[in-house]
């Protein structure tokens, strides 16, 4: 996904506030086919939040008084931000809440839109290092054709906007993120209230809050989202606890010895932990570690990236092509703004010992690689006359890597 400017805003239409209530927020607009429905946190001078309702039966142009929703009262914590959705048995809202540990967003049901009951945590806090393990917030959801239901919201330990599906809009399960920040730019602080904007069936467009290095927020878009295909994505890999201390150790402990390019001619230094639980797999500027619990078992593949941008692009990359060939199950791991790759540990046969051992399931196995290359590259890759600013040549376009994949395969098929 691409950040462009979003559309100029007009002056709109003034809404009605209940006495007393000094700021809105949050909102959400609805429609249960007929009229117009809002629903808006407010607050007090006296800091007091109260979620309220208002109806418009002429498309917005006049609103009724706002009522003060009940069942929902009084709000836990902050009570921001809801998002709520028209189904076939009424109302669902999501809305957030939060204690001294992070934000949360929860979920309640109605059948009119102003009387509402609880049904409890839709989404949770993530795992320590996980792109939400500080909490999730701001939540907009949108229903595909099929009634799948995707939520957009912020990621508190990423800064950045994540997603999660849902059949009943109860239990969700998470994509993680599906939109960065840039590494420079009006959204390289902070991405935050994601708000969907439907443009067809199975589309909508990811309207977003970005904020600069310099504190200054921006109205901006990703364009249009395939919401079929974003939800179709594979649940990020969990964060074992041995992962989260490796990437603590790695990241104090590894010096630059390590971490330099290597030259390819002579033996490369090679880090291993003084406990056997992290070794270096590649030494570059962008090393690979393989991780081990305290009982010597496998407990994933770490790559740092050579920036946060780089370790979030690679995510992004194995999420997408997950729908069209098996990769490995990722993460990403978050500590202090910085980002890493984890991947799940994967056993197989060193592709070096089988050339000698076996030549023709050698070329059969590396013809394959190839094959499933030029494909991916074909069904996925953008572009440079379509990129939003300088190609970056870390991911090629298609007609070069189909091309450069299709000529490897010929020459293993003497």
């Amino acid at each position: 996904m691409t950040s462009t400017v979003a559309y100029a805003v007009d002056a709109g239409v003034r809404m009605p506030i209940p006495p007393g209530v000094v700021a809105v927020p949050g909102a959400s607009l609805a429609s249960d086919g007929e009229d117009l429905h809002v629903w808006f946190s407010g607050v007090s001078a006296e800091g007091h939040r109260r979620l309220h309702h208002a109806v418009s039966a002429d498309s917005g142009a006049t609103w009724s008084p706002p009522n003060t929703v009940v069942g929902l009262e009084p709000l836990a914590g902050q009570g921001l931000s809801p998002s709520v959705l028209r189904r076939r048995d009424g109302w669902l809202m999501w809305y957030v809440s939060h204690d001294n540990r992070g934000r949360r967003v929860f979920v309640a049901r109605s059948v009119g839109g102003l009387v509402w009951q609880r049904l409890g945590a839709a989404l949770d806090r993530g795992e320590p290092g996980s792109a939400d393990a500080d909490g999730v917030d701001c939540p907009a959801v949108v229903g595909t054709a099929d009634g799948i239901l995707v939520m957009a919201c912020g990621a508190g330990s990423s800064r950045s906007v994540a997603a999660a599906v849902s059949r009943d809009g109860v239990t969700w399960r998470k994509l993680g993120p599906i939109h960065h920040r840039r590494l420079t730019g009006p959204d390289s602080r902070c991405i935050w209230y994601p708000v969907w904007l439907p443009n067809g069936p199975d589309t909508a467009d990811l309207l977003y809050a970005g904020q600069d290095d310099r504190g200054r927020w921006s109205f901006l878009t990703t364009g249009r989202v395939d919401l079929a295909a974003l939800a179709t994505r594979p649940s990020p890999l969990p964060l074992a606890t041995a992962v989260d201390t490796a990437i603590t150790h790695i990241r104090s402990a590894v010096t630059a010895d390590y971490l330099a390019e290597p030259d390819y001619h002579r033996p490369a230094l090679v880090y291993r932990s003084p406990d056997g639980r992290v070794e270096q797999l590649r030494p570059s500027t962008s090393p690979v570690f393989a991780v081990r619990d305290g009982h010597g078992h496998p407990a994933g593949v770490v790559k740092l990236g050579r920036d946060r941008a780089s370790a979030e692009r690679e995510f992004s990359g194995l999420q997408t092509l997950a729908r069209f060939y098996p990769v490995p199950a990722a993460t990403l791991h978050y500590r202090q703004g910085r980002a890493a790759l984890v991947m799940e540990h994967l056993d197989g046969v060193p592709l070096a010992g089988l050339a000698a051992a076996d030549p023709n399931r050698f070329e059969t196995v590396l013809g394959d690689i190839a094959d499933h290359l030029a494909t991916a590259a074909q069904n996925n890759l953008m572009p440079a006359c379509d990129l939003d600013g300088p190609p970056d040549h870390t991911e090629e376009t298609p007609a070069v890597l189909a091309a450069w994949a299709a000529e490897l395969v010929a020459r293993l098929r003497p």
